[in-house]
Protein backbone atom coordinates (compact mmCIF):
# COMPACT_ATOMS: atom_id res chain seq x y z
CA UNK A 1 0.00 0.00 0.00
CA UNK A 2 1.27 3.07 -1.17
CA UNK A 3 0.75 7.21 -0.30
CA UNK A 4 -2.79 7.83 -1.86
CA UNK A 5 -1.23 10.66 -3.53
CA UNK A 6 1.15 8.53 -5.13
CA UNK A 7 -1.08 6.00 -6.97
CA UNK A 8 -1.98 7.72 -9.65
CA UNK A 9 2.04 7.60 -10.29
CA UNK A 10 2.96 4.51 -10.28
CA UNK A 11 0.56 3.15 -13.55
CA UNK A 12 -0.23 0.15 -11.90
CA UNK A 13 2.83 -1.20 -10.59
CA UNK A 14 2.43 -2.53 -7.19
CA UNK A 15 5.17 -5.05 -6.50
CA UNK A 16 8.91 -4.54 -6.49
CA UNK A 17 10.52 -5.37 -9.98
CA UNK A 18 13.52 -7.49 -10.44
CA UNK A 19 15.84 -4.72 -11.39
CA UNK A 20 15.05 -3.63 -7.66
CA UNK A 21 16.55 -6.18 -5.85
CA UNK A 22 20.06 -5.48 -4.08
CA UNK A 23 22.73 -7.70 -3.85
CA UNK A 24 23.69 -8.81 -0.76
CA UNK A 25 27.02 -6.79 -0.91
CA UNK A 26 25.14 -3.60 -0.97
CA UNK A 27 25.01 -1.20 1.81
CA UNK A 28 21.65 -0.01 3.20
CA UNK A 29 22.15 3.97 3.98
CA UNK A 30 19.87 5.18 6.37
CA UNK A 31 18.93 9.26 5.55
CA UNK A 32 19.58 10.65 8.78
CA UNK A 33 17.47 13.52 10.32
CA UNK A 34 16.68 15.05 13.51
CA UNK A 35 13.71 13.55 15.49
CA UNK A 36 12.63 11.01 12.55
CA UNK A 37 13.31 7.93 13.96
CA UNK A 38 16.51 7.07 12.12
CA UNK A 39 18.85 5.85 14.97
CA UNK A 40 16.00 3.71 15.92
CA UNK A 41 15.92 2.35 12.75
CA UNK A 42 19.52 1.57 12.24
CA UNK A 43 19.64 -0.38 15.64
CA UNK A 44 16.40 -2.07 14.58
CA UNK A 45 18.40 -3.98 11.60
CA UNK A 46 20.53 -5.53 14.49
CA UNK A 47 17.84 -7.38 15.91
CA UNK A 48 17.98 -9.36 12.66
CA UNK A 49 21.62 -10.02 12.91
CA UNK A 50 22.78 -6.85 10.50
CA UNK A 51 25.78 -5.72 10.97
CA UNK A 52 24.51 -1.81 11.46
CA UNK A 53 26.81 1.42 12.22
CA UNK A 54 24.28 4.22 14.08
CA UNK A 55 25.88 6.99 15.78
CA UNK A 56 26.77 9.60 13.56
CA UNK A 57 30.57 8.69 12.45
CA UNK A 58 29.88 9.15 8.90
CA UNK A 59 28.53 12.67 9.03
CA UNK A 60 30.32 15.26 7.23
CA UNK A 61 30.62 17.45 10.01
CA UNK A 62 32.77 14.67 11.90
CA UNK A 63 34.62 14.40 8.66
CA UNK A 64 35.94 17.72 7.69
CA UNK A 65 33.19 18.50 5.64
CA UNK A 66 33.42 14.93 3.52
CA UNK A 67 31.42 11.51 3.79
CA UNK A 68 33.85 8.26 4.23
CA UNK A 69 32.08 6.38 1.59
CA UNK A 70 34.59 3.17 1.90
CA UNK A 71 33.89 3.26 5.57
CA UNK A 72 30.59 3.33 4.96
CA UNK A 73 30.35 0.43 2.32
CA UNK A 74 32.12 -1.81 4.57
CA UNK A 75 28.60 -1.88 7.12
CA UNK A 76 25.82 -3.95 6.14
CA UNK A 77 23.22 -0.77 7.49
CA UNK A 78 24.88 2.98 7.98
CA UNK A 79 23.50 6.05 9.36
CA UNK A 80 24.17 9.11 7.32
CA UNK A 81 23.40 12.92 6.98
CA UNK A 82 22.80 13.25 3.29
CA UNK A 83 22.08 16.07 0.94
CA UNK A 84 20.93 15.67 -2.71
CA UNK A 85 24.57 17.27 -3.61
CA UNK A 86 25.82 14.02 -2.10
CA UNK A 87 24.37 11.95 -4.55
CA UNK A 88 26.49 10.19 -7.64
CA UNK A 89 27.04 7.07 -9.58
CA UNK A 90 30.24 7.13 -7.67
CA UNK A 91 29.35 7.73 -4.33
CA UNK A 92 25.91 5.46 -4.20
CA UNK A 93 26.83 2.09 -5.96
CA UNK A 94 24.61 -0.29 -7.94
CA UNK A 95 23.80 -2.34 -5.21
CA UNK A 96 23.04 0.12 -2.31
CA UNK A 97 19.56 1.28 -1.37
CA UNK A 98 18.86 4.57 0.67
CA UNK A 99 16.06 4.32 2.69
CA UNK A 100 15.04 7.98 3.17
CA UNK A 101 12.62 8.29 6.45
CA UNK A 102 9.81 10.98 6.51
CA UNK A 103 7.22 12.15 9.23
CA UNK A 104 4.39 12.56 8.09
CA UNK A 105 2.67 14.91 10.71
CA UNK A 106 3.77 18.35 11.09
CA UNK A 107 2.86 19.06 13.97
CA UNK A 108 3.91 16.13 16.21
CA UNK A 109 7.51 16.48 14.10
CA UNK A 110 7.65 20.17 15.71
CA UNK A 111 7.08 19.61 18.88
CA UNK A 112 9.73 17.17 18.68
CA UNK A 113 11.79 19.19 17.29
CA UNK A 114 10.73 22.54 19.04
CA UNK A 115 13.53 22.81 21.77
CA UNK A 116 16.16 21.51 19.27
CA UNK A 117 15.68 24.44 16.96
CA UNK A 118 15.25 27.18 19.30
CA UNK A 119 17.53 26.58 21.84
CA UNK A 120 18.94 30.28 22.23
CA UNK A 121 15.36 31.54 22.66
CA UNK A 122 14.58 29.23 25.72
CA UNK A 123 16.10 28.29 29.35
CA UNK A 124 19.10 26.18 29.55
CA UNK A 125 17.96 23.69 31.75
CA UNK A 126 15.01 23.26 29.81
CA UNK A 127 17.46 22.97 26.31
CA UNK A 128 19.51 20.47 28.18
CA UNK A 129 17.32 18.12 29.22
CA UNK A 130 14.34 18.07 25.99
CA UNK A 131 16.66 18.66 23.08
CA UNK A 132 17.77 14.65 22.25
CA UNK A 133 15.03 13.20 25.03
CA UNK A 134 15.31 10.16 23.49
CA UNK A 135 18.90 9.48 23.88
CA UNK A 136 18.39 9.35 28.01
CA UNK A 137 16.81 6.09 29.37
CA UNK A 138 14.09 6.25 32.04
CA UNK A 139 13.83 10.25 31.32
CA UNK A 140 10.93 11.85 33.07
CA UNK A 141 9.83 14.52 31.63
CA UNK A 142 7.03 17.11 32.54
CA UNK A 143 4.77 18.92 29.96
CA UNK A 144 6.06 22.33 28.61
CA UNK A 145 4.12 25.24 27.35
CA UNK A 146 4.77 25.85 24.11
CA UNK A 147 5.24 29.62 22.59
CA UNK A 148 3.26 29.61 19.50
CA UNK A 149 5.52 32.29 17.75
CA UNK A 150 8.31 29.07 18.44
CA UNK A 151 6.14 26.46 17.20
CA UNK A 152 5.65 28.12 13.98
CA UNK A 153 9.11 29.07 13.24
CA UNK A 154 10.05 25.42 13.90
CA UNK A 155 6.99 24.39 11.61
CA UNK A 156 8.37 26.37 8.86
CA UNK A 157 11.83 24.88 9.30
CA UNK A 158 10.59 21.48 8.88
CA UNK A 159 8.55 22.64 6.08
CA UNK A 160 12.04 23.37 4.40
CA UNK A 161 13.24 19.87 5.44
CA UNK A 162 10.88 18.21 3.68
CA UNK A 163 11.19 20.16 0.43
CA UNK A 164 15.23 18.70 0.61
CA UNK A 165 13.74 15.13 0.92
CA UNK A 166 12.39 15.84 -2.20
CA UNK A 167 15.33 17.41 -3.84
CA UNK A 168 17.24 14.17 -2.56
CA UNK A 169 14.62 11.80 -3.87
CA UNK A 170 14.97 14.10 -7.40
CA UNK A 171 18.96 13.08 -7.37
CA UNK A 172 18.26 9.83 -6.55
CA UNK A 173 15.77 9.16 -9.15
CA UNK A 174 18.07 10.98 -12.22
CA UNK A 175 21.24 9.20 -11.10
CA UNK A 176 18.89 5.75 -11.01
CA UNK A 177 19.84 4.82 -7.33
CA UNK A 178 17.40 2.51 -5.40
CA UNK A 179 15.76 4.15 -2.33
CA UNK A 180 12.55 3.43 -0.33
CA UNK A 181 10.63 6.22 1.29
CA UNK A 182 9.62 4.76 5.16
CA UNK A 183 6.98 7.07 7.12
CA UNK A 184 8.19 7.43 10.87
CA UNK A 185 4.65 6.54 11.69
CA UNK A 186 4.52 3.29 9.73
CA UNK A 187 8.03 2.13 11.61
CA UNK A 188 6.42 2.98 15.22
CA UNK A 189 3.65 0.76 14.35
CA UNK A 190 5.74 -2.19 14.18
CA UNK A 191 9.27 -1.87 12.86
CA UNK A 192 10.31 -5.32 12.97
CA UNK A 193 7.42 -5.87 10.59
CA UNK A 194 8.54 -3.54 8.37
CA UNK A 195 12.51 -4.31 8.32
CA UNK A 196 10.99 -8.07 7.49
CA UNK A 197 9.25 -6.25 4.54
CA UNK A 198 11.90 -4.59 3.58
CA UNK A 199 14.15 -7.18 3.57
CA UNK A 200 11.53 -8.98 1.21
CA UNK A 201 10.66 -6.79 -1.40
CA UNK A 202 13.70 -4.84 -1.18
CA UNK A 203 16.71 -7.60 -0.97
CA UNK A 204 14.51 -10.38 -2.39
CA UNK A 205 15.67 -11.49 0.75
CA UNK A 206 15.02 -12.87 4.21
CA UNK A 207 16.78 -11.15 7.04
CA UNK A 208 20.31 -12.71 8.08
CA UNK A 209 18.63 -13.80 11.60
CA UNK A 210 15.12 -14.09 13.36
CA UNK A 211 14.04 -11.25 15.44
CA UNK A 212 16.00 -11.19 18.17
CA UNK A 213 16.08 -7.82 21.38
CA UNK A 214 19.41 -6.16 21.31
CA UNK A 215 20.10 -3.01 23.61
CA UNK A 216 18.77 0.14 22.01
CA UNK A 217 20.97 3.49 22.49
CA UNK A 218 17.10 5.56 21.74
CA UNK A 219 13.89 5.05 23.78
CA UNK A 220 10.72 6.41 23.00
CA UNK A 221 9.64 9.51 25.04
CA UNK A 222 6.18 10.36 24.54
CA UNK A 223 2.88 8.43 24.50
CA UNK A 224 1.80 9.88 21.20
CA UNK A 225 -0.64 11.81 22.88
CA UNK A 226 0.25 15.98 22.64
CA UNK A 227 -1.93 16.58 25.73
CA UNK A 228 0.78 14.34 27.41
CA UNK A 229 3.17 17.18 26.64
CA UNK A 230 1.68 19.86 26.01
CA UNK A 231 0.36 22.03 28.55
CA UNK A 232 -1.16 24.45 26.21
CA UNK A 233 -2.39 21.51 23.59
CA UNK A 234 -5.36 23.10 22.59
CA UNK A 235 -3.35 26.50 21.39
CA UNK A 236 -1.01 24.10 19.39
CA UNK A 237 -3.80 22.17 17.72
CA UNK A 238 -5.60 25.25 16.90
CA UNK A 239 -2.43 26.54 15.53
CA UNK A 240 -1.97 23.47 13.28
CA UNK A 241 -5.75 23.33 12.12
CA UNK A 242 -5.50 27.09 10.81
CA UNK A 243 -2.62 27.19 9.25
CA UNK A 244 -1.92 27.31 5.78
CA UNK A 245 1.41 24.90 5.85
CA UNK A 246 1.85 22.45 2.78
CA UNK A 247 1.86 18.47 3.85
CA UNK A 248 3.84 15.90 2.45
CA UNK A 249 1.46 14.59 0.24
CA UNK A 250 1.29 18.52 -0.85
CA UNK A 251 4.82 18.49 -1.21
CA UNK A 252 5.57 15.16 -2.71
CA UNK A 253 2.51 14.82 -5.37
CA UNK A 254 4.73 15.73 -8.27
CA UNK A 255 6.95 13.63 -7.57
CA UNK A 256 7.41 10.22 -9.68
CA UNK A 257 9.06 7.29 -10.61
CA UNK A 258 7.75 4.65 -12.79
CA UNK A 259 10.49 2.17 -11.70
CA UNK A 260 9.72 1.18 -8.03
CA UNK A 261 6.63 1.78 -5.80
CA UNK A 262 7.92 4.07 -3.38
CA UNK A 263 6.79 3.76 0.05
CA UNK A 264 7.34 0.82 2.30
CA UNK A 265 4.62 0.46 4.38
CA UNK A 266 0.49 1.34 5.05
CA UNK A 267 0.59 5.09 6.06
CA UNK A 268 -1.73 8.01 4.66
CA UNK A 269 0.90 10.36 4.86
CA UNK A 270 -0.74 13.08 2.96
Amino acid sequence: VFFPHMRRHLRGVVVVTAAWVLSCTGTIIVSHNSHEGSHFLCESFRSFCYQAECVELFDPGRNSGRIPWGAIHRQDVALLRMRSDDVSNETIRDDDVVIVLVRCSLMDWTISEYVKRNQADLDPTIVAKYSDPQFIDSVDLEPLTYDIHLVKRTAKILVSKWREKIDLLRALKERRRRYRIVAYEDFLDDGAELIRTFTKETLDDEPPCAYRPVNYTVHRVHTGQIEDFAINYEAVVRHFRKSDYPTWGNLSADFDDDRVPLHLGASVCQ
